[in-house]
């Protein structure tokens, strides 16, 4: 009977852990992907082109494209998907913890952050470019929760 239970345990453990795993890096269409990070690595960052901001009153978004001139002999690349951009999503307030992600394509890395004029006081918007067939919105409400395509990525942590 212990065992049983510790069978069961172990199992609720295991799924519960892979489901979150899942949960970190959200399909968004069959060509892109998004994996949530808490840091990106030297190699990433040395690997990559300058950093573009893109800001809308409350909130800015900072990305950097993957150059993958520099490293075409070994291309960052995740179950047939190619790293594309590293993105974080904050305000302009020192001491915040942004939301951060990388982004993963099946094609070529045309992407383009473009701010949407504010229209609703209780949201921003930011459409996600990729090339010239699809477009992805970003929405950061007034909690400063971040969502992609009604998928929630995190929330912008404020100074205490």
């Amino acid at each position: 009977m212990l065992i049983t239970k510790l069978k069961i345990y172990l199992f609720l453990i295991f799924f519960v852990t892979y489901g979150s795993a899942l949960a970190e890096n959200e399909g968004l269409s069959r060509t892109v992907k998004i994996e949530k990070t808490r840091s990106f690595s030297s190699k990433e960052l040395w690997n990559s082109t300058g950093t573009k901001t893109v800001a809308s009153s409350d909130a800015s978004i900072s990305y950097r494209l993957m150059d993958h001139e520099l490293d075409h002999e070994s291309p960052n690349s995740k179950s047939g998907m190619r790293l594309c951009a590293l993105v974080m999503v904050g305000t302009g307030d020192l001491g915040i913890t942004p939301v951060s992600f990388r982004i993963w394509t099946k094609q070529g890395c045309e992407f383009e952050i473009v701010a949407r004029p504010r229209i609703d006081s209780e949201a921003l918007f930011f459409d996600f470019l990729f090339g010239m067939n699809e477009v992805m919105t970003m929405r950061i409400d007034s909690n400063f929760d971040v969502s992609i395509d009604d998928r929630y990525l995190g929330k912008i942590r404020l100074p205490r």
